[in-house]
């Protein structure tokens, strides 16, 4: 008797777990075009990181884009579209021809950025007094000139969810200063980011942040600090409803 229970078990969990493993979102993931990094804080971060100006922008750019793409592929089957556009069914001019920015209002994030110890750890504001930080209200979101364009990515690459990443910015806010001896400032990192399906219907738009010292100027110790916080919000941003509405 206990035998046939729990073969009954089994088999009735069988399908569940394949209905679970069917949830996940297959997502592709196109990184922000070099020209939309735009930050007053490159000179200093290239002398500290003892790189070109150049190569300091690729190494970061790099970075984050790795740690979105892992982060994301915790909870998605993922994809990137690297940098050098290699693949035979991508065609880069076409990419980005077909885009154009313009400005728009943050989605909600009543839903989709719960509360989480782990991600608030990573976000902490700076502030010396640790007072916390506005939230963003409007972003640089994306608009198509090719309106076939999200469909055939969609099938060519076999995913059901598009994320774009418009603009990267980086702020240095003189007017809070951590330390005033020192001279010490408050940056904020922002990743301006777009999610679609692949029917070409937006389903969330707004802006990873996330906050580091001015005194820290290695690149790779700036993207230890702030990748992830940032990874993870991109990646909830991939998985918000479907109907989820500005």
């Amino acid at each position: 008797m206990r035998l046939f229970l729990l073969f009954l078990l089994l088999s009735l969990a069988g399908p569940c777990y394949a209905a679970s493993d069917s949830l996940r979102h297959r997502v592709l993931i196109i990184p922000y075009q070099e020209a939309m990094h735009l930050s007053d804080a490159d000179p200093d971060i290239s002398m500290g990181s003892e790189l070109d100006l150049g190569e300091m922008r690729k190494t970061f750019r790099l970075g984050l884009l790795k740690s979105i793409k892992e982060r994301t592929a915790e909870i998605s089957d993922t994809r990137l579209l690297e940098s050098d556009f290699v693949a035979e069914d991508v065609d880069q001019d076409r990419l980005y021809k077909a885009i154009y920015y313009t400005e728009d209002t943050v989605y909600r994030k009543t839903k989709l950025l719960p509360a989480d110890s782990t991600i608030a750890a990573n976000t902490k504001p700076l502030s010396k007094k640790g007072a916390k930080q506005p939230e963003p209200t409007t972003y640089m979101n994306v608009g198509f000139h090719d309106q076939l364009l999200l469909k055939d990515l969609g099938r060519n690459f076999g995913v059901d969810r598009i994320v774009l990443l418009n603009e990267v910015d980086i702020i240095t806010h003189t007017d809070d200063c951590l330390d005033l001896a020192l001279q010490i400032y408050r940056r904020e990192l922002k990743v301006h980011f777009s999610v679609f399906t692949s029917s070409g219907k937006q389903v969330y738009g707004g802006v990873a942040h996330a906050d580091f010292p001015s005194n820290s100027n290695d690149v790779q110790e700036i993207l230890k600090r702030v990748a992830p916080s940032i990874a993870d919000q991109v990646r909830r941003g991939a998985n918000a409803p479907a109907t989820e509405t500005p």
